[in-house]
């Protein structure tokens, strides 16, 4: 066991160098920090009987893009609000009236982890709330070393399960290979429908709480928050992301989007 730990934690301190990463990059977003919702206007959070609890991306006014994670027993208890740097104030809320999980979705692996939330009204469109933009199903990942931006009102203390945030925070994550990824989790199958992001000394990356929300590179969602390791409080445990692309299909099949 130590020794696979210690092959993650060689494979992660070799991408970083070879991303030029330094030690000052790592301490300055550690955490995350306080970002706006116009910065990435088509997050929304979702509270179930008025609990927060997942994050989401808007697809059109009347879909939400999230994780199958966060489905819940009575859909019409999920609150989604937009257009709020907060999760509990400002904005605008709607309920949802459908929450649609890929069909094929493991809830022990969590392979497929993505789901449609058709909302009960439609959604107006502002400058605090604005539909994402998608890639292709043909359009690759980005690559190993490139940055990420992840966001949401999850734990700000993941080691605890405190304080979560009631404003919206944002952090940087670097792309992991997937061999890295693998060595990082050898109990589970890491496939082309996942892809791994975080630094290998731990401190900053999604919670709980953020599952679902969008992984952003370039203006464009490649991908959904699904699991969250240890929510990156510790070395050598990555968030795993459900891979846009490869459920593009789904996504077009009850969207049109």
């Amino acid at each position: 066991m130590w020794s696979i730990l210690l092959s993650c934690f060689y494979i992660f301190r070799v991408l970083s160098e070879s991303s030029g990463l330094s030690s000052n990059r790592f301490r300055r977003i550690t955490g995350g920090h306080l970002y706006e919702i116009q910065d990435i206007p088509f997050l929304v959070s979702l509270r179930y009987k008025n609990v927060y609890y997942c994050a989401g991306s808007i697809l059109s006014d009347q879909f939400i893009l999230t994780a199958a994670t966060c489905e819940r027993p009575v859909v019409e208890e999920i609150k989604v609000r937009v257009g709020s740097s907060y999760y509990n104030q400002k904005g605008r809320t709607i309920r949802a009236g459908q929450f649609i999980s890929h069909p094929d979705y493991n809830n022990v692996t969590f392979e497929k982890d993505v789901a449609i939330i058709v909302l009960q009204q439609p959604l107006n469109f502002t400058k605090n709330a604005q539909s994402v933009t998608l890639p292709t199903a043909e359009e690759k990942l980005p690559e190993p070393g490139q940055f990420v931006r992840i966001a949401g009102w999850g734990f700000t203390d993941p080691k605890t399960d405190i304080n979560s945030s009631e404003e919206m925070r944002s952090a940087e994550l670097p792309i992991l290979s997937q061999s890295t990824c693998g060595v990082c989790y050898p109990d589970r199958v890491i496939t082309e429908f996942v892809f791994c992001g975080g630094y290998f000394l731990g401190g900053t990356g999604p919670s709980s709480g953020d599952i679902g929300g969008p992984v952003v590179y370039k203006g464009i969602q490649y991908g959904v928050v699904s699991f969250t390791g240890d929510a990156g409080a510790y070395p050598l445990s990555p968030a795993v992301f459900t891979s846009v692309p490869k459920v593009r299909g789904f996504i077009q099949t009850y969207t049109k989007v």
